[in-house]
């Protein structure tokens, strides 16, 4: 198991791709940032995503990324 050191190192590699899919889903730079943190502390407790090679990781990210957003913006319309 990495430590948190190892873990935030490898998730900042991330924040910015993890970002771009947020704002682009939301269009909202303040959704954005707090969906893309939101996303990335889930992120932060799947073993899996840091147990993954790169181009895994990459897809964990783009869909929690995706996920968050969406629950967002179903949060912003009102619907549950």
């Amino acid at each position: 198991m990495m430590d948190i050191h190892q873990r935030v190192s490898i998730l900042k590699q991330h924040e910015i791709e993890c970002y771009r899919i947020c704002f682009y889903l939301l269009q909202s730079e303040k959704m954005a940032r707090e969906t893309a943190k939101d996303a990335l502390i889930k992120l932060f407790k799947q073993e899996m995503f840091f147990a993954s090679e790169m181009g895994a990781r990459t897809e964990l990210l783009r869909k929690q990324s995706i996920k968050s957003a969406l629950e967002a913006k179903v949060s912003m319309s009102g619907g549950d």
